[in-house]
């Protein structure tokens, strides 16, 4: 029997899937898989939903054992730094064999430093630049050379220079997919591209895992795109988050971004 490690992780959605970089990493080093245990904190579309909508894609990675909802615990209010944690654990033996993986809150490269190296450094193995850490075997053949972008309405998140005028009109397959429809309504050059609506985090693996590249500013759909190690261009926002995807694009040219009069020449 293989030896286990339990990681306890909430969300959101794009913190939960970018923390799953750390992991693997984490579980390669020490040759072990993990137990993922799912807290109720931070899920933009409910827990439960969450969690059935993870199960099948994280039960499919080799560095996981097994995949649970955490229910034994409180909301703890009252912290220590040392303690630093939102919760309060009643099964002491969870903690004891592994890791509430919030820890790169207290990261002295946070706000400086990719993700890869933030991990990387915080839980002591040699950082990887260019290796998934989610996977999916779903194509749809239709998306196959389409371009995919993806830009949530969230003005702090844009860049006012990104080209998406110049990705559309230099590529004969582009389509703009999004959950929500009002980021499709706001996005400027929508009447140049078509629409595709996602319903279910399965169709957004399936559509990135199809697509030549990915295209789109910081929500959980370009986690997933990075985490497939897909060709993307990440449109980063003019304040310290963007600090976190940049670094990984000199040793993997698939990692591509541009920031205002910034880019490391991926379009």
């Amino acid at each position: 029997m293989e030896k286990t490690v339990n990681i306890l992780i909430g969300g959101k959605l794009g913190d939960f899937l970018i923390t799953l970089q750390g992991v693997k990493g984490l579980c390669k080093s020490r040759n072990v898989k993990a137990n993922i245990f799912l807290i109720d904190i931070g899920w933009e579309f409910g827990f439960e939903k969450t969690y059935n909508d993870l199960y099948p894609i994280l039960k499919n990675q080799s560095y996981i054992e097994d995949f649970q909802m955490l229910t034994d615990y409180d909301l703890d209010p009252i912290q220590t730094p040392k303690e630093n944690s939102p919760i309060k654990i009643y099964n002491s033996k969870l903690i004891e064999e592994g890791y509430i993986f919030d820890d790169y809150l207290n990261s002295p490269l946070l706000y400086k430093a990719c993700w890869a190296d933030i991990y990387a450094d915080l839980f002591k193995y040699e950082p990887v630049y260019n290796s998934e850490w989610l996977s999916s075997s779903k194509i749809d053949p239709t998306y196959v050379n389409t371009i995919l972008i993806h830009r949530k309405f969230s003005p702090i998140r844009f860049s006012t220079e990104f080209p998406y005028d110049q990705v559309i009109s230099e590529n004969d397959s582009v389509i703009f997919a999004s959950s929500n429809i009002k980021d499709y309504e706001e996005f400027p050059w929508k009447d140049k591209v078509p629409f595709v609506h996602v319903k279910s985090l399965d169709q957004w693996f399936t559509l990135i895992n199809s697509c030549a590249m990915y295209v789109g500013n910081l929500t959980a759909p370009v986690v997933i795109a990075q985490a497939m190690d897909k060709l993307r261009v990440v449109e980063l926002p003019s304040n310290e988050d963007a600090f976190h995807w940049m670094g990984e694009e000199k040793y993997n040219p698939k990692a591509k971004w541009f920031l205002n009069n910034h880019t490391n020449n991926l379009i």
